[in-house]
């Protein structure tokens, strides 16, 4: 693997880096070899031993000054080992996690499969939203599954979050087109009961209602609207059901 580039952040401290470094390389290639030179030399070596206390004093400046030197390059050390933890530690921020998959609770896969078993597709509340429901007359045999579903499972939640949310979304959705079948529907004054025997309910149209048949036919697109959302929420609780391994 191609070894990861100094991010910018890295470079002025390089810079800094490399005048200490080339600084000590030159004092040292400079004075060892002048060193070695001026004690090769009788008379120097007599001037040394006269002016010891100056050579001395000398000495430890220089001694100083490699102190110095050395502190300052621990010091941007300390700096580059910083940036290189910073830098690590954001590029594992930044990379995408892999999640296990997480074991479904018994709790998660019970009520899922008894929210299957209410909303099949080729039975019941299902296909009564995506064809019977006219948004304009129904009965109560139709309406009250919808009703019982909202009063039973409010309140309800699944432990598995990704799965809670899809519920959510869609019991929101049953919750709302139950609410306005009941702000919008009334008992149908010409005709009360069904061939069975439940109560009918309408909704009053353009002709008894205020604002004509374009306020009769905004309520109906609502209804529409809510019921294209309850459809969607039911499959997308499944597919998300099944992808969680329910």
């Amino acid at each position: 693997m191609a070894p990861r580039p100094l991010t910018p952040a890295f470079h002025p401290v390089m810079r800094r880096l490399e005048s200490p470094v080339g600084r000590a390389l030159a004092f040292v290639c400079t004075v060892v070899p002048v060193i070695v030179l001026v004690l090769s030399s009788a008379d120097v070596r007599r001037w040394a031993h006269k002016n010891g206390p100056l050579i001395l004093t000398v000495g430890c400046a220089v001694l100083v000054l490699l102190i110095l030197e050395v502190s300052h390059l621990r010091s941007i050390r300390s700096v580059l080992e910083a940036d290189a933890e910073a830098a690590a530690m954001h590029e594992c921020a930044t990379e995408p996690m892999t999640l296990s998959p997480r074991q479904p609770t018994q709790r998660d896969l019970r009520q899922f499969q008894e929210i299957l078993d209410l909303w099949p597709f080729d039975s019941g509340m299902y296909p009564w939203i995506n064809g019977a429901f006219n948004a304009h007359t129904w009965s109560k045999r139709d309406s009250d599954p919808l009703i019982n579903f909202v009063h039973k499972w409010k309140g309800s939640f699944f432990d598995d979050e990704v799965v809670e949310t899809a519920f959510a979304s869609f019991f929101g959705s049953v919750q709302d087109l139950t609410h306005w079948m009941a702000q919008n529907g009334g008992v149908d004054s010409d005709r009360t009961q069904n061939d069975w025997g439940d109560p009918v309910y309408s909704v009053v149209d353009g002709d008894g209602r205020k604002g004509g048949w374009s306020a009769y036919d905004k309520l109906r697109n609502e209804a529409g609207e809510i019921c294209l959302r309850v459809l969607e929420a039911r499959q997308a609780l499944e597919r998300v059901g099944r992808a969680q391994g329910l």
